[in-house]
């Protein structure tokens, strides 16, 4: 997945100077979330962490993975043409997960009112908005097919 998004990224960077690819940045900072570290800044601290380097292919006295500003610059990278690319590569996985893509994907978009406690940023707008505006609200999407279920496809290389 990293590889087919990071080939919609026009990378500015000179290759010669680069010691991180776009691919392994994704690479990383998709691990990073999968491990439940939402933010990049925790890329600081989890870039010398052993089981991240064997994670994405490494051995733990390898060179560090990519720091935090290297995930931000990145991640702030894409224009909305690249987003654009983005979203189609990641439909495209979706379909390819499929023995035979169905005719009609239903996406389920449920909104979710998310209170923020405590002595925690924004909750003043908790009260000031309430549980009915859009504000501090997580979405859920779940995905319905009519058809056949994803088949489950070993990872080759």
């Amino acid at each position: 997945m990293a590889g087919k998004l990071a080939a919609c990224i026009d990378d500015p960077r000179d290759p010669a100077r680069t010691l991180h690819s776009a691919a392994d940045i994704l690479r990383f900072r998709m691990l990073m979330i999968a491990a439940g570290y939402e933010d990049g800044i925790d890329a600081n601290a989890l870039r010398a962490d052993p089981v991240f380097k064997m994670a994405l292919e490494r051995l733990p006295g390898e060179r560090d993975l990519c720091s935090q500003s290297t995930v931000s610059r990145l991640e702030n990278l894409p224009d909305r043409r690249m987003l654009l690319k983005m979203g189609r590569a990641m439909v495209g996985l979706y379909c390819a997960s499929f023995a035979q893509i169905p005719k009609r994907i239903i996406l389920d978009i449920d909104d979710t009112f998310d209170a923020v406690h405590g002595a925690q940023q924004l909750r003043l707008f908790n009260a000031h908005y309430g549980p009915s505006a859009l504000l501090g609200h997580g979405y859920t999407v779940g995905i319905n097919v009519a058809g056949p279920r994803p088949s489950v496809r070993a990872r080759s290389r």
